[in-house]
């Protein structure tokens, strides 16, 4: 319990000293606030319990809450996004941490804010899991993660639909219902207001139970008959917040005398890629009134979610194609994938000689229509690689009108792509002609038309020559690919033995890179990708950077900064996957999540020079070393603390004292009896076992060096140390002497590889 206590003193000493800003590395893309308490107990990996997260609380963000755990330090939190109505399955690359909040020390109630989950089309899902520094330095506990909590913000109503022109004396408001919202606000503005005013002023517009669509009837005074009157929609949460306004609308009531609504209305569906056509009927009687009045037409977009613009508006005839208005609506703000509503209006136009023309709104009508994307992906799942054929099923939007896909053809694209790593340009392969709702599309690997293409895609080109968007652009995958070949019973070789070649250069600390070997006896022409990760204070995988097509059987000599580490006592970890002549790739040999236990721990060589200083400096003699840019900080704040220090520091001619390690059982003993006057006396430190940080040690070692107030000794002719840890070896002082109280003559550094180099012992 007294090494335990220790442990957490020196460990809590560290981790105040150090850069608090690796706890928020990842969180380039989300931002938050916390706040939490919590009380300091021994941790056990629990998770979190009583995880919920706000429903339509609050407009553009989700409030989380959870309860704390006995023992924990910080609560790291992890997000995933998903569309609403999905049912598709999590996959654990879909979290990412967005969060750390840390623990006061009292209560148990803890409260994060994320103020990026702001779509409202959008579920979040969080989950939580506990960490402590103790359980992270001290033990091999596994901090487990809470249930999912599922949450959303507090959205608009979308798809508002406002009467035109419909009926005397009101204007009737429609809108979706939005979930789990305690009711809603109308506001209007007639022509002549600046601002808007609420119109439901008795009270809130409560939410219905059990229907899709609100309706609610505003009365109009009659000095706004026949006026337009703009309205946006605002729903209100339980807790009485209010979210962003709808999208605007405007709406008028009916006047006597006003034109009817326009016939025929149609806007096409999937009918060209850069435009939208738009028609309705001339009528018969418009242009042969005896007063000179006519009609002047308006024209109107808007989507669910944004406000009605007015697109263009006309009094001409030259629109007319066979009795119809033509409108094409070619805007550059169009996107594919979107459904559009148009609305038009007659507006009757009776002139007056005072120049103060009488208008008349008459009724409108509204169609949907879009532009023309990409054809959809039935099936892919018939591929027969024996032979090297790909194929897949591709068919039109539901949307788009059987009749007229002769006006089509389906253009086919790819490209080769490798793992991601190398990625060609699209390159077109052929055209297939629209006659059908569903074509099949059957392509040979290393055809003329295509050669290596192992990844397509399908566009629609139009009876005018204009090409839909990249079918990547819309789906959820990033193009027609194969299905994935299965998990590979692959391996990396072991790079961890501190083994290297002479081939290989130190770095300037002393550092021979990784090399890494693909072990796959079952997979021949294959290749495959490797990726580096380092674990940072708080035990996340961060990833360092990947290397692809590599071979089976050969070795690789891997980067410093990326893949290799740079230093001494880093440690990185590896995973592999593999991919074959088409492209297909495998899932990773170990996840991320799990990198630390069933990842391939790698770190270089190091040279006989550097292992003898990294030796005195954490064991031998950390005293001449504290003050040593490379000396780490615990152990700078342990020595420079200690009696032994203290006593070296200040000249002492007598001490006997004894510093003891927080691992292995092990010490180091310092002994000093000396009479100044006499010159009598001597100087001897004993030392057993002090691998301070784990990442060196002797399994048996222990030595006594005895110096005389000359500065002259000796120290046992036959001590070896078999030195554990990350940088395996055998180290003799054999023949050394002490000479000005400090070794004199040659180290002896045995690899585990076999190689030995003799390295000068120098004064610190």
């Amino acid at each position: 319990m007294k090494k335990h206590i220790i442990a957490v003193i020196l460990i809590t000493f560290l981790l105040t000293a150090c850069n608090w800003d690796i706890m928020t590395s990842h969180l380039d893309e989300v931002s938050g606030k916390g706040s939490g308490s919590g009380t300091y107990e021994l941790f056990d990996g629990s998770a979190p319990r009583n995880v919920y997260a706000t429903q339509a609380g609050r407009s553009g963000e989700v409030v989380l809450s959870f309860n704390g755990v006995s023992g924990a330090d910080y609560y790291i939190i992890e997000r995933a996004v998903m569309p609403k109505g999905s049912d598709t399955e999590l996959a654990e690359n879909d979290w990412r941490m967005i969060s750390t909040i840390y623990s006061e020390g009292k209560g148990k109630s803890y409260f994060y804010t994320d103020e990026s989950a702001s779509d409202g089309d959008s579920i979040y899902l969080y989950r939580v899991k506990a960490g402590s520094y103790y359980a992270d330095f001290l033990t091999d506990i596994r901090a487990m993660y809470s249930d999912t909590a599922r949450g959303w913000p507090l959205s608009p109503p979308t798809s508002l639909n406002v009467s035109q022109g419909e009926y005397e004396g009101k204007i009737i408001l429609e809108w979706s219902q939005i979930d789990l919202v305690r009711g809603y606000n109308v506001y209007m503005r007639s022509a002549d207001s600046r601002d808007y005013e609420i119109v439901n002023k008795d009270g809130m517009i409560p939410a219905a139970i059990h229907v899709d669509t609100i309706t609610y009837e505003c009365k109009v005074d009659e000095n706004l008959a026949g006026v337009d009157i703009d309205f946006y929609v605002e729903s209100i949460s339980r807790g009485n917040h209010t979210s962003e306004p709808s999208g605007k609308r405007s709406g008028y009531t009916y006047v006597k005398g006003a034109p009817g609504s326009p016939q025929g209305l149609a806007a096409s569906d999937a009918y060209s890629s850069s435009y939208i056509e738009i028609k309705w009927e001339k009528p018969d009687t418009e242009g042969s009134a005896e007063d000179g009045s006519y009609y002047r037409w308006e024209i109107y977009r808007s989507t669910p979610v944004s406000d009605q613009v007015l697109v263009d508006d006309f009094v001409t005839n030259e629109n007319v194609d066979g009795g119809y208005y033509v409108y094409r609506d070619t805007s550059s703000s169009l996107e594919g994938g979107v459904e559009y509503t148009y609305t038009v209006r007659a507006v009757l136009v009776i002139p007056s000689p005072t120049g103060e023309d009488t208008e008349y709104l008459g009724k409108s009508a509204s169609d949907a229509g879009c532009l023309i994307t990409p054809a959809l992906v039935i099936s892919n799942d018939a591929t027969d690689f024996d032979s090297g054929i790909f194929s897949f099923d591709i068919a039109l939007s539901d949307d788009a009108v059987a009749p007229t896909c002769d006006r089509w053809q389906y253009s086919i694209y790819g490209r080769r792509n490798d793992l991601g790593q190398s990625i060609g340009e699209w390159r077109h392969i052929t055209d297939l002609p629209g006659t059908e709702n569903t074509v099949n599309v059957s392509l040979q690997y290393g055809a003329a038309s295509c050669g290596d293409c192992n990844e397509f895609d399908v566009r629609i080109t139009d009876s005018e020559g204009n090409e839909s968007g990249s079918y990547s652009e819309y789906a959820e995958i990033s193009a027609i690919v194969t299905e994935r070949a299965e998990a590979p019973s692959i391996s990396i070789a072991d790079v961890s033995a501190n083994f290297y070649s002479a081939e290989l250069s130190p770095n300037s600390n002393g550092v021979y890179p990784v090399r890494i070997m693909v072990n796959d006896e079952t997979q021949d022409n294959a290749k495959y990708e490797t990726e580096a990760f380092s674990l940072n204070t708080y035990g996340e995988s961060v990833s360092r950077g990947s290397m692809g097509n590599l071979s089976e059987g050969v070795s690789y000599t891997l980067d410093f900064g990326t893949l290799s580490p740079e230093t001494v006592g880093e440690k990185y970890y590896y995973r592999i996957r593999r991919s074959d002549r088409f492209g297909r790739y495998s899932e990773w040999s170990t996840e991320q999540s799990d990198i630390k236990d069933r990842g391939v721990a790698g770190y270089g060589a190091v040279t006989g020079a550097t292992l003898i200083k990294f030796f005195e400096a954490y064991a031998m003699k950390p005293w001449e070393f504290i003050s040593h840019s490379d000396f780490p900080q615990n152990l700078k704040a342990k020595w420079s603390a200690s009696a032994i220090y203290d006593k070296i520091r200040n000249e002492a001619t007598s001490a006997n004292i004894t510093e003891y390690s927080e691992y292995h059982d092990g010490s180091i003993h310092y002994n000093v009896s000396a009479n100044i006057a006499a010159m009598a006396g001597d100087i001897s430190f004993s030392y057993h076992n002090f691998g301070e940080l784990e990442t060196i040690w002797t399994e048996s070692g222990s030595y006594t060096m005895r110096v005389s107030l000359s500065g002259n000794g000796s120290v046992p002719s036959s001590e070896d140390f078999v030195v554990k840890g990350m940088y395996p070896a055998v180290i003799s002082i054999k023949g050394m002497s002490i000479t000005a109280k400090a070794f004199n003559g040659d180290y002896t550094v045995t690899q585990e590889n076999g190689l030995v180099e003799k390295v000068k012992a120098t004064r610190n």
